[in-house]
């Protein structure tokens, strides 16, 4: 939960991909709160109201699942509606001629096409594509499975993209704390 707190903050796109893990980690687990518990809480963690706090969320995140019927595929609202506010940003980004992430784009613009034309929903957002890049190829290393040079120099570009939309979101939200 911390975690997750300190993301949205932080970086918008990484609180995408950890929620996705959370979600798959949850259906991994068959939903059991007391091993994502003990998977998520570390022993050294003293701080009980942090501790309480972590096992709210997960509970609250098991309970979306099961209500909004994705426990076997797919993202609960809360993941879409900020994926959907990632889209918008990025169009924000291009109409208001932001340099630097336009040039960010061009350079990750033919690898999204090219992950889209192998794509059966080749009608998803740019920035939809490069999140599910990017947590493919986190789910390929951590299976230990070898992904391409050129995969891996594709998926770069798009985290590049990412990583600048998201300084540019947190730049825009200190704004509007201001």
């Amino acid at each position: 939960m911390l975690l997750a707190h300190h993301l949205k903050q932080t970086n918008i796109a990484a609180y995408v991909l950890y929620l996705w893990q959370m979600e798959d980690l949850l259906r991994a687990i068959n939903f059991d709160t007391s091993k994502a518990k003990a998977f998520l809480i570390k022993e050294s963690d003293t701080n009980k109201e942090d501790v309480k706090n972590t096992e709210l969320w997960i509970e609250s995140l098991v309970e979306m699942m099961r209500n909004e019927k994705v426990e076997t595929a797919g993202h609960i609202q809360v993941v879409i509606n900020v994926m959907n506010e990632i889209e918008e940003f990025h169009q924000q980004l291009l109409r208001n001629n932001d340099g630097l992430y336009i040039q960010a784009f061009i350079l990750a613009q033919p690898n999204i096409i090219s992950y889209k034309a192998k794509s059966p929903q080749s009608s998803r957002p740019d920035t939809h594509v490069c999140l599910e890049a990017m947590y493919w190829l986190m789910l390929a290393r951590l299976s230990k499975k070898e992904a391409s040079p050129a995969t891996v120099e594709a998926i770069e570009t798009m985290s590049k993209m990412l990583d600048l939309l998201s300084k540019r979101y947190n730049e825009e939200l200190k704004k509007s704390d201001s």
